[in-house]
This record gives structure tokens, C-alpha cells and sequence, in this order.
């Protein structure tokens, strides 16, 4: 999230926060705030009550439209007009997201209308339409766009009103996520141009977003007997770990990636405050599954890397501990950097959990977790 300091807030940076993982190691300050405009189903909005688990988020022909309100009622042919948003302070765009939707979508930025056309167009390759509305080939801005997913943001001034031209009785999901800041936020509205006027920018976050593991980093080789724990390294601060690169051996990966638990503690807090086995840390479970994304890597060879920033203060102790009926041999490198610790610093939290005997005994009976 963006800070709330005076600076203007441009489509540049937002772009240039899109791959900086830095940002997402300090506190935001406070009035900024994400929220999000969804298809969900209207009647499930009390925790545990009637209807809690309804599952008429979109698939058409609900009983409660999905949308903030009706702008138009549908004629005779079925067809309407319905508000998704209506934001009345600064903000951006920030992610929008359908797996089916028709009809027709506007979009109007600070009471202007901005864009009108296909919903999934919007939703899905808004970034494409983006690029070709600047005259830029649409492969420099689709790093944003992942799967049915578009993350390239618009930021807008004043206001955001976006609104559905559909038939209800038609599939309709959509997400609709914004960034929300305090009024009076120089934020400046989205136009044609800043596609070619941040060109920088988007290259960098196409190159940033497919990132390379770092074969650089020394690695320390840990063998641990069934049931041992031992610290592998210990970083002093003020710092933060900016990399963390890790491979499994034994006479069963899959078993051992799961078996294996990795414990970090910032600043002798006296329970880790990272707590989850190797594997399932770095997205690696069940097995080595080969992946690229910006936070972590898994290339074939079993090596798996985390790019997350974690700050500390005082210190930062990594350990292993065995918890499989055989030996496990790690390969595990840490790196670490000098940077600040102040008011807005906060420390990485990653935990896994599981929940025993669980029946899912459909519609209400169902565990909420």
C-alpha cells in the first residue's frame, strides 16, 4: 500500500509499487484502505446464519441482484443498467477479475466517461485495451494481466463509477478491487498517455515478474537426525532478509518438504513468528512443482527460492527442525542487507495450521473456516 504522504499519487507509482516487495514490509499509515465490489450473494451476511453458505454469486437468475443498486431497470427485453461502484474520493484500480461475464461495461473517472465496452474485455485485458489505446504493442503491459485476473491500475482524483449493462438471467461474476485514500490525496486521474509516459516503469515490471533464482547465495548444508532442530543462520540488524533459497534431500523429498519445519524468529520474540513446513512455505506441496512468480520461485532441479522482505531490528535466527523418521539434508541460504527500523516496520508472518475431523456435512452444518 501507498504511504499517505503529500507527494502526488501517479499512474507511475502504482506501477513502480507493483513489484516492489519492500512496500509491503511497512505500515501504510493510516486512511489507506482496500475494498472490494463483488457478485457474491447478497443474502449471506450474517456469519452462521440463513443463507451464510449461498452460493448465488453470479451464475444469473438470483434472488437478489448482485450489484450496489439498479441504474436503470430492465425493459422488456431484459436488459439493465446496474452499479457495480460508486467511489466519491481518490483511489485507483488496483485489481478486477471475471471467470464469465457479457454484456456491456462503463467506466467513468472523475464524472468523465473513461471507457465503454465489453465486460470481460475490462475485467480480464484491461491492460491490453490500455496498451492499444496508447498506439503501444499490448505485450509491454500484459504482465499484469494473470489468468482471468488484470492488476494494472487506474487511479483516479475524485471518483470512480463503474456500472453493468446486462441481462440478470445471464452468468455476471466479477471482482472490482480498489485502493482507497484519505480526501484530499493528490492522486492523479488516469489518462491515454501514461502507458507511454511510464514505458520505464511497465518494462521494469515485466522484467521483475519473471524472475531468476539467484545461484549466487552461499548455501549452508544442514543434515538433521529424526526429531533434531538446529539454527542455520543468524543475521544481526537493523537489516532484512531479501532472500531465502532452500533445497530438500532424503529418501523422500515429497515427505521431507512436508516433514521439514522451518522456524524464523525476528528480534527474540519468544514463538517464531514464522512457523510452516519448508515445502509449503516456498509453494512447493505437495512435491516439487516448477513455478516463476515475483515472490517465490521452484525450478525443477527442487531448488526454491523467496524473494518476501522480512525486517528485523536487533536479529533474525533461522532453524530447521526434523519432524520425518528419517535424515534430512538441507541446502539453505539466507541473504540478508542493512535497511532501517523505525514506527512503520513491521515483521514477516507466515504460520500453517490445520484442522482435525472435520465433516462437511453441507448447507449450514458446514465448518466456517
Amino acid at each position: 500500500l501507498a504511504s499517505c504522504a503529500p507527494q502526488p499519487v501517479p499512474t507511475g507509482s502504482l506501477l513502480a509499487e507493483m513489484a516492489d516487495l519492500a512496500r509491503l514490509a511497512r505500515h501504510p499509515g493510516p486512511g489507506v484502505r482496500v475494498v472490494q465490489f463483488s457478485s457474491y450473494d447478497r443474502r449471506s451476511s450474517l456469519p452462521g446464519g440463513p443463507e451464510w453458505f449461498g452460493n448465488s454469486d453470479g451464475f444469473g437468475s438470483e434472488p437478489i441482484p448482485n450489484f450496489e443498486s439498479v441504474a436503470k431497470a430492465p425493459g422488456p427485453d431484459g436488459l439493465g443498467e446496474y452499479v457495480i461502484c460508486d467511489i466519491t474520493q481518490p483511489g485507483a484500480l488496483v485489481r478486477t477479475w471475471t471467470a464469465a461475464m457479457g454484456g456491456t461495461i462503463r467506466v467513468a473517472l472523475d464524472g468523465q466517461p473513461w471507457y465503454e465496452g465489453p465486460a470481460d474485455q475490462f475485467l480480464m485485458h484491461r491492460a491490453t485495451w490500455c496498451a492499444k489505446q496508447a498506439g503501444l504493442d499490448p505485450a509491454g503491459l500484459t504482465s499484469s494481466e494473470q489468468r482471468y485476473a488484470d492488476y494494472f491500475p487506474i487511479p483516479f482524483a475524485k471518483s470512480c463509477r463503474i456500472t453493468w449493462l446486462g441481462k440478470l438471467t445471464e452468468v455476471h461474476f466479477y471482482h472490482v478491487q480498489a485502493r482507497l485514500y484519505p480526501p484530499g490525496t493528490a492522486v492523479q486521474t488516469y489518462t491515454p498517455a501514461d502507458p507511454k509516459t511510464f514505458r520505464e516503469q511497465l518494462a521494469a515490471n515485466a522484467a521483475a515478474l519473471k524472475p531468476a533464482l539467484n545461484p549466487n547465495s552461499r548455501a549452508a548444508e544442514v543434515t538433521l537426525a529424526p526429531g533434531e532442530r538446529k539454527d542455520v543462520s543468524t543475521l544481526t540488524g537493523p537489516g532484512e532478509i531479501f532472500g531465502l533459497r532452500a533445497r530438500v534431500r532424503g529418501a523422500s523429498p515429497d515427505a521431507a518438504l512436508r516433514g521439514t519445519l522451518l522456524r524464523i524468529s525476528f528480534d527474540g520474540f519468544p514463538s517464531p513468528q514464522v512457523l510452516c513446513p519448508l515445502g509449503d512455505f516456498f509453494g512447493a506441496a505437495p512435491g516439487i512443482v516448477p513455478f516463476d512468480s515475483l515472490p517465490l520461485s521452484v525450478a525443477p532441479d527442487g531448488w526454491m527460492a523467496s524473494r518476501w522482505v522480512m525486517p528485523y531490528q536487533k536479529s533474525a535466527v533461522i532453524s530447521l527442525e526434523n519432524h520425518t523418521a528419517a535424515p534430512v539434508t538441507v541446502d539453505l541460504a539466507a541473504q540478508g542487507r542493512d535497511a532501517p527500523w523505525d514506527d512503520r516496520s513491521m515483521h514477516f508472518r507466515a504460520r500453517w495450521r490445520t484442522e482435525h475431523d472435520l465433516t462437511a456435512k453441507g448447507g449450514n452444518d458446514a465448518v466456517d473456516l
